[in-house]
């Protein structure tokens, strides 16, 4: 990182989640709290896309049952010291899930775009999100 001075950082090194608490921070709040509160709501829209994705899979039902899971558990919604990016990453993992298997289904180049870029923001969080191209690699050549 020599010569790149404060404020610059190679590419490969960008991750998503700080620059989002950056740009909460720019609007006056401090980056504990930022932190809380981006963690609440991603992992509270985590179930939004879930209760879409499989209720296509399976039914309203089974897609009720998912969220409520996901919902109650104690992990979904961080509440820590720490600022942790694991309901960011979770939020953009399940919107390239929902986004890849209705590609996948439909053959629509609108949700390829659209779970690609899931995938690129679940990657820009976390290294595990490149995983995300498997299943829809599989959906597509299965349908």
């Amino acid at each position: 990182l020599e010569g790149l001075g404060p404020t610059r950082l190679p590419a490969e090194h960008f991750n998503l989640y700080p620059a989002i608490l950056a740009g909460l921070h720019q609007l006056g709040i401090d980056y504990e709290t930022a932190g809380r509160w981006w963690g609440v709501v991603v992992g509270s829209l985590i179930v939004v896309p879930l209760y879409f994705w499989i209720r296509r899979q399976f039914d309203d039902r089974t897609a009720v049952v998912a969220c409520a899971l996901v919902g109650l558990h104690p992990k979904s919604i961080e509440w820590s010291a720490q600022l942790v990016r694991d309901p960011t990453f979770c939020l953009f993992a399940t919107c390239a899930l929902y986004g890849g298997f209705r590609a996948a289904t439909e053959r629509s180049i609108g949700w390829f775009a659209a779970a690609g870029a899931a995938i690129f923001l679940a990657t820009q969080t976390r290294i595990e999100g490149w995983f995300l191209l498997l299943p829809i690699a599989v959906w597509t050549v299965s349908e």
